[in-house]
C-alpha cells in the first residue's frame, strides 16, 4: 500500500487545489480529517465535501466545476466506471467495480485509456487483501503518512475511524495495515494498546447496567 500511497502524494502535491469528498459515517468523517489535517500541514489549498453516497448527479456536479484534484474517501471504489474525465485520487476500502467503457467513449478508446490515467486508487482489495484490515481513514492515513513523516501522530483518528468501521470485530484485534497504524500510534506517543473488555458504556454506566445492555460479546440470562 505505501507504494500507491507515494503515487497519491505526489499527486496531491502537484495540484494547485483538492476537493476532498468523503463519505458522512464515522470512517469518512476521520478520513476526511486526516486528510484535510495533512494538506493544511503541506499548505494545499483544499475545501471538504461529505456526500452520502457517490452517485451520479455528485461526479456530474465535479466535472461541472472542473476542480484541479478530487480526493475520494471512503467512496469511490463502487463508482470507477462514472469518474471518466475526473483527475482523482481513491483511498476507499470498498470491493472496486470494474472500469467500463462508457458508451460515449467507445468510438475513442484511446481518450478514455488517457482518462483512467488521471485516477489513482489505494485499495487494500487491490494488494490482494479485504476491506477489514484498513478502513478508508486508514487508507487517507497511508497517504498522509507519505505526505511527510511527522503525520503519523494521525494515526489515533485513523484508529477511530477503523473501529467506528468495526473492523477489529471479527477478530476482536486490528489487523493487516491496521496493525501498522496503530504502532505508528503508540510510536508516536498519541496511542496505547493492552487486553481489554469490549463493553460499551463501562466509562459512563453503572456496572449492572453495563453488563446488562452488553451485546458484543452477548452474555445469557441478563
Amino acid at each position: 500500500m505505501e507504494a500507491v500511497a507515494q503515487q497519491i502524494a505526489e499527486r496531491v502535491r502537484d495540484a494547485p487545489m483538492v476537493r476532498i469528498v468523503t463519505h458522512i459515517d464515522t470512517d469518512g468523517i476521520t478520513g476526511g480529517a486526516i486528510a484535510s489535517e495533512a494538506l493544511d500541514r503541506a499548505g494545499i489549498a483544499h475545501e471538504v465535501a461529505f456526500v452520502k453516497k457517490l452517485d451520479e448527479p455528485v461526479i456530474t456536479e465535479l466535472k461541472r466545476r472542473g476542480t484541479p484534484l478530487v480526493w475520494f474517501i471512503d467512496l469511490g471504489a463502487g463508482m470507477m466506471h462514472a469518474l471518466h474525465g475526473l483527475d482523482a485520487v481513491i483511498t476507499d476500502h470498498h470491493v472496486p467495480t470494474e472500469r467500463e467503457v462508457p458508451k460515449v467513449l467507445r468510438s475513442d478508446l484511446m481518450r478514455f485509456a488517457e482518462s483512467q490515467d488521471r485516477i489513482l486508487m489505494l485499495n487494500p482489495h487491490l494488494e490482494g487483501a479485504g476491506s477489514d484490515v484498513a478502513s478508508g481513514a486508514g487508507c487517507a492515513y497511508a497517504v498522509a503518512r507519505a505526505l511527510a513523516p511527522t503525520n503519523r501522530d494521525l494515526a489515533a483518528v485513523a484508529i477511530v475511524g477503523a473501529i467506528g468501521d468495526v473492523q477489529d470485530q471479527e477478530f476482536r484485534r486490528l489487523s493487516g495495515y491496521n496493525r501498522t497504524i496503530l504502532q505508528d500510534g503508540i510510536d508516536a506517543g498519541v496511542l496505547r494498546a493492552h487486553i481489554d473488555l469490549r463493553l460499551f458504556g463501562r466509562e459512563t454506566r453503572p456496572a449492572y447496567k453495563m453488563l446488562q445492555y452488553a451485546s458484543d460479546p452477548w452474555i445469557p440470562r441478563l
